[in-house]
């Protein structure tokens, strides 16, 4: 859990906000990853583009690996 935690402030000190997906439906707009993460809905994935970007993907995976660590 540790690399997540990272990877989430990481991301958050870019600024960076994104849709949560709750199944189908975007649920409520924008979000801040904080909020993404204490709602536990959705699991995060992390991947880097070419530049190094970080992009952060809610889906409905297995959250519980996510937090359990």
């Amino acid at each position: 859990h540790g690399k997540w935690a990272k990877q989430l402030e990481l991301a958050e000190a870019r600024g960076a906000r994104w849709a949560l997906l709750a199944g189908r439906e975007a649920a409520g707009g924008k979000l801040t990853l904080k909020e993404i993460a204490s709602r536990k809905q959705a699991v995060i994935s992390f991947r880097t583009d070419a530049h190094g970007a970080i992009s952060l993907e809610p889906t409905m995976g297995d959250w519980a690996k996510v937090v359990a660590g």
